[in-house]
């Protein structure tokens, strides 16, 4: 799901292993891009008039797996795939998976409406709430069918929807289940 930034857009590539040069970017001046050698996991690269928001090096933050914006866009969380959360900005740090070892990684950070809190979900489903996020359950008992990619909190903060990479749609809380593609062949995962 795309999600937008108020007056920021900040971009972070997650550098896999799908190349071993990135394309150059040149018509997309004025920003920062990588380095046509680039081979690091969890670079963070600012596009047009957006700026990155701390000094703090690439090599310092681990697999970024998600990333998302302050309500004021002038700060934003960055979660690692190790629990880790990294705050810049306006951004305040409410919590991690630091101390804890988590059996799958985290894939998605989402911020909670008020702005005062996150949740950080796991490729298997398991959800964590910090600051004023409510945690309203979780996917850790179901035996998926594909790993989940994505949470996005409801209006109200009440409640999330959590997808999974082969379209199945999890609603908690007071999430409407709206539907989803679980039943239908995709030309490709969802990412």
């Amino acid at each position: 799901m795309i999600r937008a930034l108020a007056l920021i857009v900040t971009t972070v590539i997650a550098l896999f292993c799908a190349s071993q040069q990135a394309g150059a970017a040149d018509w997309l001046e004025p920003g920062k891009y990588p380095e046509a050698d680039s081979k690091e996991s969890g670079e963070l690269h600012t596009f047009g008039q957006a700026e990155t928001l701390s000094g703090l090096s690439v090599l310092e933050i681990p697999d970024i797996a998600g990333m998302t914006a302050t309500k004021t866009g002038n700060g934003y969380w960055l979660a690692s795939a190790d629990g880790q959360v990294f705050a810049f900005g306006d951004a305040v740090h409410r919590g991690d998976l630091g101390a804890i070892s988590v059996t799958a990684p985290v894939v998605d950070i989402a911020v909670t409406p008020d702005g005062n809190g996150y949740w950080l979900v796991t490729s298997e489903g398991i959800v964590y709430a910090f600051g004023s996020a409510l945690w309203r359950g979780s996917l850790g008992h179901l035996d998926l069918q594909a790993p989940v990619v994505d949470l996005e909190p409801v209006s109200t903060g009440y409640g999330y929807w959590l997808t999974a990479a082969d379209g199945g749609v999890f609603a908690f809380g007071d999430a409407e289940y709206l539907g989803g593609l679980a039943d239908h062949q995709l030309y490709r995962p969802i990412i």
